[in-house]
Order: structure tokens, then C-alpha cells, then sequence
């Protein structure tokens, strides 16, 4: 008889045995894993696979191609629909920089501690426990199962990060740090994503608001009845 195994599903893209192993041993017991040690793979099971991961982590020096260049490409684009972050041992700010700026929502390098690895994923999983991302699209589904527009990556981490909140305020500083790290960008940065989710999100019933002084709350407006 089959049964259902309900934990996350991360897909890992990591071509070192040894990490493999390592990986194996802290999540294996935590989540499903699944394993890549190509992009030549990974494209496969993306074309394939209809169940796509919670979270996927990524090397960036791969048998086959480089994941940073990969990570630049309108296919890339295409095939990532999901969180993901990347685990690497180059140690450049350069290279820091430009996986945030392609929607990397955390950068751990190695080498690193087992409980670092299980805290940065568990704090990617819980900002989400909330909403789900619909599978194969990157769109937000509510509990009452209606759809949100499609989503950006820094629209989609922006989105998640006010609702986490639970309709406290969030500075545009933390904001700004949560998605950018430290990349240093301007504010108009920030406001040109949330004037499109803003205008995205309210066909589902959400509102961002401004209070000075305080920060940015996502809020869920009821709709109002035609006469």
C-alpha cells in the first residue's frame, strides 16, 4: 500500500558526492531530497517532473555548465518557478550580488555548519507555510484556492515577507536587506517592484500600505458589494 510522504520537497543541484552525502545526512530525514549533478538533469526533470520542489539549492560550479551563468538566461527565467537559494564555496561579492539580484533568496558558503544549513532553510519554508506556490506556475494560491497574478521573484519574496508579518509593520530597510543582502541599491529600486505587485495583487483582494515612520502592511481588503 502506497503512502504519502508530506514533507517538502527540495530539489539539489550539486555534483560533489561528498556534499551529496553531507546533504544526505542533516535534510535527509527532515525532507524528500532530490538530487542533480548536471543542469543537463535538472532541465530534464523541469520538462518532465510535474511535482516541482519547495525549495531548490544550487552549486554554481557544475560537471557541465556554471549555474551563475545559467541563473542570467530568459530560460532560466522560464524554469525556475520556485524558491531557491545557492550553496557555494566562491566567497565573491561580485558573484553575491548577482545571485540576489536573479531572485537567490539566501547565499550560504561553503564550508558551513549543519545547523546554519537546516536555519536558512527552515526560515525559507516557514516564510511561506502560510500561501502555496502553485506547481509548474509562479503564482501564489490562497487557502480558498484562487490565484494571484503571476509573480516576479522579488515580487514573490516581497509579497511573502509582508505576509509573514501578520499585518505589523516592515521597514524599507528590512525590506531592502531580505531581498538585496548587501547589494547596495537605491530606493527606487523597492518602489518599482511593489508598484507592480501592488497592482497584481489587488485583483486578489490585497492592499500595501505605507504608514511614516512605521512601514509597509500587507493588508486583505474585503470586496465591496455592487449595488
Amino acid at each position: 500500500m502506497e503512502t504519502t510522504d508530506a514533507r517538502a520537497l527540495i530539489w539539489i543541484l550539486e555534483d560533489s558526492q561528498s556534499s551529496q552525502f553531507v546533504y544526505e545526512e542533516t535534510l535527509g530525514s527532515r525532507y524528500r531530497l532530490h538530487f542533480f549533478s548536471s543542469l543537463g538533469d535538472f532541465r530534464q526533470a523541469m520538462a518532465e517532473t510535474a511535482q516541482k520542489p519547495r525549495l531548490l539549492l544550487a552549486d554554481l560550479r557544475l560537471q557541465d555548465e556554471n549555474f551563475l551563468d545559467f541563473l542570467g538566461t530568459d530560460e532560466a527565467h522560464t524554469l525556475i518557478r520556485f524558491p531557491f537559494m545557492v550553496v557555494s564555496s566562491l566567497d565573491d561579492l561580485d558573484v553575491l550580488r548577482t545571485c540576489f539580484q536573479e531572485g537567490a533568496l539566501d547565499y550560504l558558503t561553503k564550508p558551513f555548519t549543519r545547523n546554519e544549513l537546516i536555519v536558512k532553510i527552515e526560515r525559507i519554508l516557514e516564510k511561506r507555510s502560510e500561501i502555496s506556490l502553485d506547481p509548474g506556475t509562479f503564482r501564489l494560491r490562497r487557502k480558498d484556492g484562487s490565484l494571484l497574478p503571476q509573480l516576479t521573484p522579488k515580487e514573490l519574496q516581497i509579497f511573502t515577507l509582508l505576509q509573514a508579518a501578520k499585518g505589523a509593520p516592515v521597514t524599507r530597510q528590512s525590506l531592502t536587506a531580505e531581498i538585496w543582502g548587501t547589494v547596495q541599491v537605491t530606493s527606487k529600486s523597492l518602489d518599482v517592484h511593489l508598484f507592480h505587485l501592488r497592482r497584481k495583487i489587488a485583483e486578489a483582494g490585497f492592499e500595501i500600505v505605507f504608514e511614516p515612520q512605521k512601514g509597509f502592511i500587507l493588508l486583505e481588503v474585503q470586496p465591496v458589494e455592487a449595488n
